[in-house]
């Protein structure tokens, strides 16, 4: 059945009244009527009519619904052009729960029916007709919890009683519910806690009624079932065998009161208040909310909170009592203590009561949305780098973001760019830009820049050669750069216009791509755009993966040259060619940290495959010459050397690629050049992790919504479990807790060791902060100055002589380019570097760990053995890299952040035979789901199992959306209708 659209719904409990956007010709003789679902009855409606300024308006009387039968009853409407019946819906109609669906108020017909007003989940304008206690638990939410009352009297006229429930002065209503869900409310006063009910009110019922006090607070039923307690020891032994105290009321009607029922435990409702007329003014946010929504207004808390955050801000409110409606003001000095770059805060109303507290989130739920660009109610600069931005999201909730000023602009007036030509001579590329405002509105170039991605604040001007004013307020600019004299730093630099509009301020549009060519110029022109230095750096542009212009500067890796290049355009054509149509076999591809390694969960799972399930094709990558190469002699029929013919052909074929790390490990590109990456980044992925999460933040690299998104993702306990779907974006069906491959071979081998000292292993993890730095930056940085520190520490040095320990001192891959500076001079110290020893080996044979916050910590707590955590640079790693779990209160470890009291506590388990401490060992189950050797063996279970969904194809709208051609179209043609709507209904964004 089609639809027709109304807007501007109203319904008081006397009248429903809406408007419809149709032309005067076409409402004349209109039918109205209302479509049992269940009944498939159909009731006419009389109705009046009037045209005003915003279209038809209707009125429809709410007495001709008095006789509808139990049912939802959808209204419906035709003309005399028309004779088919379509539902009545009302447009931009879209709140949180079904709380807010339910209109007030509920009119009750008798004690059996009632009526309620709502919209359905399609948005279709509806009656619900139904016994009043099911519409009550539609419309509010009930609170019902107990009481005690002191029976005062009871004659032939009425009872009194006697209750404490801070309602002196207030109007409550009396509810009688019987076992057929019947409800029979009157209203009663309470007057000095006394509560009278007239027994002539009640005559006309029947049977057996349980006694309520109800009273309403704005979207909150309050219902005290009533009960007596007397502290008279024969009363109490009177009512032992007697659940319920009977009042007579009539002939036929009694009143029962339950005895001694117990208080209910603090309730805590959770909800939405709806609010209008949303503004951002004076830094202050500002509605109305309708006195029937809330009630004791004065008492209500607001406070901004982050969805996956404890972390609440507390505003300061001001408000204003009108005839119907109150005025809400807050504000805040302390929006600077929350502000963090791109975070959004969702605005909360709160009020503790008596026994329950409620909590809400504050929207305009009952009101059209507003387009786009209106959402957006304004900004405030709080800082030099952040504004404040309240808005109405999608979900008509309120929302306040910290962003940047330019991310603002982007939001409200979005730019409009377009790279009409991209070419690179001798050194020198060439840019023709075009550049506007999708509002039309005129702007004024004020320079192009390249802006450092990891610090913003460094920069370089670009020199421009000419500016063309072309229609419609867009300019065309010209820019020549001279990318071999560009004073750049590590890593990636992007190019931005700075503009002004209206003469207010500066604001950066980024330089995005919508030019095909230039597209396929710079991901297949790799070389030919590339620049090499004396030093083997490489500078070349390149496009991310949202379109933008960006250039990166970079050290040359060892596969970026010409008979690479060459072996994979042809693995790229040999496989289109021929073998595409003759393989098909479902082949899994597994590799480890840069295809360097084979010591890790990919590894262990990969020898597992090939010992119990060899007939599945499953290979293993690994970059010829590398140490771990040995550790795969007994698999060499199953190993690909990496980058080689073998491997980009599997590559492309592969159905599932398995690893430890990301998908980009088993590919050399860094950056997305060449026809493999493509293939790479659509492959399904099995993600075995590298550790147990926990101590580490790293959901940006992890997150659902990026290319590392896994189909399976491995996790070792439930807990881990919340952490992947709270803070990556998993569902429940994408997270399997299995366990790790390489704990199937652990074993405690710290009593078989052929020397007399005991081994302790030092493992620091690295810091993202110290990424690509130079080898002199590096070596003044707090980190090498503390583990250099340590290791030539005489301290230290007497510690483990005289304990007689070796300490293995692990060095991270990142430390490779520095690991001569970390010097040693004492006999029971030994560095190791990374890939000369296995990791696993190392654990099983040492009695202690000392780490900052890497994952082999979970390792060793698996294997009952203690753990230190060195944390000399706490609040720093928390700032800039972050961890999941409380390090003050979850730890399974003893914490340090000093080189002495590191030293005592190895004193300390040296002294105990490094027995674990008895405080940890509580805490195990909670971080291990299985402590068996068959970990690998569920995780190859769990992969049968969604084997067909894995493999399945990807939509032909997917395919569509990640091309080229339909990106440069999106961005070519967005603000065409015919491009939304396809958007809309094909790539689903």
């Amino acid at each position: 059945m089609k639809s027709i659209y109304c807007k501007h719904v109203t319904w008081d409990g006397e009248y429903l009244r809406f408007t419809l956007d149709l032309s005067k010709e076409d409402n004349l003789s209109k039918e109205i009527s209302v479509f049992g679902r269940k009944t498939k009855q159909i009731k006419h409606l009389d109705f009046s009519i009037q045209n005003i300024e915003e279209g038809i308006y209707f009125e429809v009387n709410v007495k001709q619904l008095r006789t509808l039968k139990a049912d939802r009853w959808d209204f419906q409407l035709k003309s005399k052009n028309n004779k088919k019946w379509r539902k009545l819906v009302l447009e931009n109609f879209a709140p949180l729960s079904q709380k807010l669906r339910y209109f007030e108020p509920i009119v009750q017909v008798n004690s059996a029916r009632s009526l309620s007003f709502f919209i359905s989940d399609k948005n279709v304008v509806s009656i619900h007709s139904n016994h009043l206690g099911m519409l009550e638990e539609k419309t509010y939410n009930v609170v019902t919890y107990s009481k005690e009352i002191a029976l005062i009297k009871d004659n032939e006229r009425e009872l009194k009683f006697k209750i404490d429930m801070s309602y002196d002065g207030d109007e409550i209503d009396i509810i009688l519910k019987n076992e057929f869900n019947e409800v029979y409310r009157i209203p009663t006063f309470v007057s000095y806690g006394i509560v009278s009910v007239i027994k002539e009110n009640f005559v006309s019922l029947k049977g057996k009624w349980t006694f309520y006090f109800q009273k309403k607070r704005g979207r909150t039923l309050e219902q005290t079932k009533v009960f007596i307690y007397n502290n008279d020891a024969k009363t109490r032994n009177h009512f032992k065998k007697q659940t319920y105290e009977v009042f007579p009321m009539g002939l036929d009607s009694t009143i029962i009161i339950p005895v001694e029922e117990p208080d209910r435990p603090l309730n805590i409702i959770y909800g939405e208040l709806s609010i209008e007329k949303f503004k951002f003014l004076d830094d202050k946010l500002i509605f109305n909310i309708q006195l029937d929504q809330t009630n004791y207004f004065d008492s209500w808390d607001f406070f901004l909170k982050q969805s996956n955050s404890e972390e609440k801000l507390y505003l300061d409110k001001e408000y204003r009592v009108f005839k119907d409606n109150i005025e809400i003001s807050l504000s805040s000095s302390e929006y600077y203590l929350i502000a963090a770059k791109n975070s959004r805060w969702n605005l909360h109303a709160e009020i503790n009561r008596r026994d329950y507290i409620e909590v809400r989130r504050v929207g305009e739920y009952q009101t059209s949305l507003p387009t786009k660009s209106e959402r957006y109610k304004g900004y405030t600069k709080i800082n030099k780098h952040l504004c404040i931005v309240p808005q109405i999201t999608k979900t008509h909730s309120i929302q306040v973001s910290f962003m940047p000023l330019d991310h603002y602009h982007k939001l409200t007036s979005p730019a409009e760019v377009s790279i009409k030509n991209l070419s690179i001579k001798k050194g020198e590329m060439k840019l023709k830009i075009v550049l506007g405002l999708t509002n039309k509105k005129p702007i004024q170039l004020k320079g192009l820049k390249l802006i450092q991605r990891r610090d913003p604040n460094n920069y370089i001007d670009l020199t421009v050669e000419n500016i063309n004013k072309l229609k419609n307020n867009r300019v065309e600019i010209i820019t020549i750069v001279d990318l071999a004299n560009l004073p750049l730093e590590p890593f990636y630099w992007d190019f931005f216009a700075l503009i002004s509009v209206d003469k207010n301020e500066l604001r950066h549009v980024r330089i995005y791509s919508d030019n095909y060519l230039v597209i396929k110029k710079l991901r297949h022109l790799f070389f030919k755009y590339t620049l090499k230095n004396r030093s083997n750096y490489l500078t070349y542009p390149y496009l991310t993966v949202n379109g933008g212009l960006s250039i990166t500067y970079r050290k040359m890796g060892e596969f970026e040259n010409l008979k690479n290049k060459l072996t994979e355009y042809l693995a790229f054509s040999y496989y289109h060619v021929i073998y595409k149509w003759f393989a098909r076999e479902n082949i899994w591809l597994i590799h480890e940290k840069y295809s360097e390694t084979a010591q890790d969960n990919g590894y262990y799972f990969f020898s597992y495959m090939y010992n119990n399930h060899y007939n599945k094709k499953v290979y293993y990558v690994i970059k010829k010459g590398t140490k771990d190469e040995s550790n795969l002699n007994e698999f060499k029929d199953r190993t690909v050397y990496f980058m080689s013919f073998k491997h980009l052909v599997l590559l492309i074929s592969s159905k599932i690629i398995i690893s430890s790390e990301a998908k980009v490990h088993g590919y050399a590109w860094r950056v997305t050049q060449g026809v493999i990456r493509d293939y790479l980044n659509s492959k399904k992925f099995v993600f075995l992790q590298h550790g147990v999460l926990g101590l580490k933040k790293v959901d940006n690299t992890f997150d659902f919504n990026t290319q590392n998104s896994a189909e399976l993702f491995v996790a070792s306990s439930n807990y881990e479990k919340q952490i992947i779907k709270k803070h990556f974006g998993y569902k429940d069906d994408h997270v399997i807790v299995t366990g790790l491959p390489r704990w199937d071979v652990l074993e405690d081998k710290s009593h078989q060791l052929e020397n007399e000292k005991k081994e302790i292993l030092m493992m620091p993890t690295w810091r993202n902060w110290l990424d690509e730095v130079e080898e002199e930056e590096f070596v003044k940085s707090d980190y090498y100055s503390a583990y250099n520190t340590l290791l030539n520490s005489n301290s230290l040095h007497e510690c483990l002589k005289k304990n007689s320990l070796l300490l293995n001192f692990y060095v991270h891959p990142k430390f490779m380019p520095y690991v001569t500076n970390f010097t040693k001079n004492n006999d029971n110290i030994k560095i190791i570097e990374f890939g000369e020893v296995k990791v696993n080996e190392l654990l099983m044979r040492s009695s202690l760990l000392i780490t900052d916050y890497s994952s082999v910590s979970w390792e060793m707590y698996y294997q009952k053995k203690p753990v230190l955590f060195y944390h000399f640079d706490l609040a720093q790693y928390i700032k800039y890299q972050g961890s999941y779990m409380d390090m003050n209160q979850e730890l399974f470890g003893d914490t340090v952040f000093d080189n002495d009291s590191l030293i005592n506590s190895i004193n300390y388990y040296s002294k105990v035979h490094f027995k674990e401490d008895q405080k940890y060992v509580s805490q195990r189950n909670q971080f291990f789901q299985y402590m068996d050797n068959k970990n690998s063996e569920r995780i190859y279970k769990e992969i049968l199992l969604k084997e067909k969904e894995i493999n399945k194809k990807d939509l032909f709208t997917k395919s569509i959306k990640e091309s080229d051609l339909m990106k440069v179209l999106w961005r070519k043609y967005k603000s065409v209708n015919f491009m939304k709507h396809i958007r809309k209904r094909f790539l689903k964004a």
